[in-house]
């Protein structure tokens, strides 16, 4: 008989639970939750708390306000005593619910991570459509991971200054509507060329090779012996000399005497 008790019991759904776990003398139940993360602007029972009652009630102290979520990077703390007090803020008898938990429970804003690249499209797209004259820009400033608050995520440039050289923008970055932070981008304007890349070299290869000596500069063809990074040695049958330069990027080896 116990087995099939058991059993019977283990097919009872949660909300049979719910009701025979309510403690003698209380209409409901509120069990607050150690840890949780929300993605709403405000915090409700519901969202912190396992409750449990008549469904009109439970639907009543799901709907409680516990108040704003905390930004990004800080915690909230709610404890059994605040829960009571927004219970009576909603005109809910305390003394018909019964309130367990952490003594310090915590509520944080979930989050995720703002890849630069979506600051640097933005800030790129609008400069191209307000400073259509700035040109050719590059991004020069640090671009880093920012931890911003889930939801949906939109730009506003707040400031922007232009000079000769550089386009500065100034963008808000906002979730939901509520600003997260913001960020600096520094552009460069005009064509900004990049290290030159140079030329793979193999061993044996024939290269031209530029003798300077002062202001005179005499051409040659040598042999390469060898490469290392942006320097190869390379040997002048002429005078028979091994001789080391810079590789250049149209693929010659510059020898300064």
């Amino acid at each position: 008989m116990r087995l099939t008790l058991s059993l019977v019991l283990a097919l009872v759904g949660a909300a049979g639970f719910a009701q025979t776990a309510i403690p003698s003398g209380y209409a409901a139940t509120v069990a607050i939750r150690p840890l949780t993360e929300v993605e709403t602007k405000t915090i409700s029972l519901a969202q912190i708390a396992d409750i449990a009652g008549p469904d009109s009630l439970r639907t009543r102290l799901a709907a409680v306000s516990l108040g704003i979520t905390p930004r990004v990077g800080s915690d909230r703390v709610i404890t059994p005593i605040t829960v009571q007090s927004a219970l009576r803020a909603a005109g809910i008898d305390v003394a018909t619910v019964h309130v367990s938990g952490p003594q310090a429970a915590k509520v944080r804003r979930a989050t995720r991570v703002l890849p630069p690249a979506e600051l640097t499209s933005f800030a790129t797209g609008w400069i191209e459509a307000n400073l259509p004259d700035a040109g050719p820009i590059r991004q020069t400033s640090p671009a880093r991971d920012l931890t911003v608050a889930s939801g949906e995520t939109t730009f506003l440039v707040t400031h922007s200054s232009e000079s000769p050289k550089n386009v500065i923008v100034t963008i808000q970055i906002l979730v939901d509507g509520d600003s997260q932070t913001s960020q600096q981008l520094v552009f460069a304007k005009g064509e900004i060329e990049g290290p030159a890349s140079i030329p793979a070299l193999k061993p044996n290869q024939v290269v031209r090779v530029v003798l300077v000596s002062g202001e005179v500069a005499v051409e040659v063809f040598g042999q390469v012996k060898g490469v290392s990074g942006s320097r190869a040695t390379v040997f002048i049958p002429d005078t028979k000399a091994t001789l080391s330069g810079e590789i250049q990027a149209d693929g010659s080896v510059e020898v300064r005497l």
